[in-house]
């Protein structure tokens, strides 16, 4: 994780999952909840399913990464989403390459056959 990140991310407003009485549910409870929909039933193998990342924190890289690849939202709202100050961090930390690259090579093929 960012170092950067660390440094303002505990602040206990605006969370999307909520228990009955409307305080924070924390994180190991919610990857609990995911690596049992998952089917995992041991710890060794908690974060990892086929292959892949399967944590909370992982949803939330995906989502972001697929927000500013499909570039239906602007970087600033992007960053406010993520809850960054600086879209620097929303990029460094957030984004990563989500389709194979033979997906952006096809993409390219049709930009210049048109």
């Amino acid at each position: 994780m960012c170092q950067e990140e660390t440094k303002t991310y505990h602040k206990d407003d605006n969370f999307i999952f909520l228990d009955k009485t409307g305080k924070r549910i924390h994180d190991h409870a919610i990857n609990n909840v995911i690596r049992r929909l998952n089917g995992v039933r041991n710890e060794k193998d908690a974060f990892v399913i086929d292959g892949r990342p399967s944590g909370n924190h992982s949803i939330r890289r995906t989502t972001i990464s697929e927000l500013h690849e499909a570039m239906v939202i602007s970087e600033d709202t992007l960053k406010t989403f993520a809850g960054h100050k600086d879209i620097s961090t929303t990029q460094k930390c957030y984004i990563h390459q989500t389709k194979d690259i033979t997906e952006y090579a096809e993409e390219f093929a049709k930009v210049l056959d048109s």
